[in-house]
């Protein structure tokens, strides 16, 4: 599982909205895909 860090919480949904991700509370999770083979977290 990586980390992806951000400043403002609409910076973090800039980041993974290219990713399939679901919201949680207070960070974003992104699904296991191709660049992040475990998942990541925003």
């Amino acid at each position: 599982m990586k980390l992806i860090i951000a400043e403002k919480p609409d910076q973090g949904l800039a980041l993974v909205s290219q990713f399939k991700y679901r919201r949680k509370d207070g960070y974003l999770e992104v699904e296991a895909n191709e660049l992040f083979p475990n998942g990541a977290y925003c």
